[in-house]
């Protein structure tokens, strides 16, 4: 993941470590100034190959296991020993949420390090989009997505509607649904409201990430359901301040696709985006002598000033 850029020099991938040779097409991470800063992260280079989303073609040297429950972001018993550089952007003793809900390489990071398997994070892509475009169609100000350390969650009106984490996921749903309907997924459901702000017969199905896929159309249903009748009673989100709209470029550069904005982001003014500095000097525009410029970065992104 990254920005595409032709090669002025020969780079080494970050990934499969193989030569990226001078005048081709590459991918370049570039970290938050401040990040690189604080955290130590430095810039990432990627070969075509490499940046695929699709699984490698070679079949795995060992058999894959099922991720055990983990006890700290990204950390798993059976997941090999991180690298330095790893270590140094886990989150969440490094989580800035001031930088990294503004920046989509962070939300790309968190992807990668709470569902390591291409697969899995895939599902969870699809699962939250399609809840927000849902949660747009009913009310088009009544939702907003935020990026937490240990995991990222879908507001409904005044409610939780989806949360996904390492280990788990957890979808309200309008009832009735049964067990049997819900299988492979766990229900929790009584007699009362979930949340009595939605005060509809409701209750949670948990599935772990790598049984999303395999979740009965009939979920999704009820689930779809909960979350219009979230809406119906707020339609207007009281959590806009914490929307992460690094969340949302990540998830339509994950899968291609456009996705909404809360209609409350043109009152509150534009969201600042995180752009990174150029790869190189641009030598295109010849600099007169005397001409003072001046290179601002703030805590959410960089902005380039000219004056003479």
């Amino acid at each position: 993941m990254g920005l595409e850029r032709r090669a002025a020099r020969t780079y080494k991938c970050s990934r499969c470590g193989s030569p990226i040779p001078k005048g081709t097409i590459y991918f370049r991470d570039e970290p938050h100034p401040l990040a690189r800063h604080h955290r130590g992260i430095e810039v990432q280079y990627f070969c075509k190959k490499c940046i695929s989303f699709r699984a490698p073609e070679e079949p795995p040297t060992q058999p894959k296991q099922k991720p055990d429950k983990r006890s700290d972001f990204g950390r798993t018993t059976n997941s090999a020993t991180p690298t330095d550089r790893e270590e140094k952007s886990r989150f969440p003793e490094n989580f800035n949420p001031d930088i990294d809900r503004y920046d989509w390489r962070s939300a790309a990071r968190l992807f990668h390090y709470l569902w390591p398997e291409i697969g899995i994070s895939l599902d969870c892509t699809r699962a939250l989009a399609e809840s927000i475009r849902v949660a747009h169609e009913a009310s088009n100000a009544c939702w907003e997505v935020s990026m937490f350390p240990f995991h990222l969650q879908l507001n409904v009106g005044q409610v939780e509607a989806l949360t996904l984490k390492a280990d788990e996921v957890r979808l309200l749903f309008r009832a009735p649904l049964s067990k049997r309907d819900a299988s492979p997924g766990e229900l929790e459901i009584n007699s009362d409201p979930y949340y009595p702000a939605v005060p509809v017969p409701s209750g949670v199905c948990t599935v772990t990430p790598n049984e999303l896929s395999s979740l009965p159309s009939a979920v999704r249903k009820a689930h779809n359901a909960y979350v219009r009748a979230a809406a119906s009673f707020k339609r207007r989100s009281p959590f806009k301040k914490a929307f992460s709209p690094a969340v949302l470029e990540y998830l339509e550069v994950a899968l291609g696709k456009p996705l909404p904005r809360p209609s409350y982001l043109s009152q509150l003014g534009e969201m600042t985006r995180v752009d990174p500095l150029p790869d190189e000097l641009d030598v295109s525009t010849p600099m007169r002598e005397g001409a003072k410029y001046q290179i601002t970065v703030n805590a959410t992104g960089t902005t380039i000033r000219c004056s003479r």
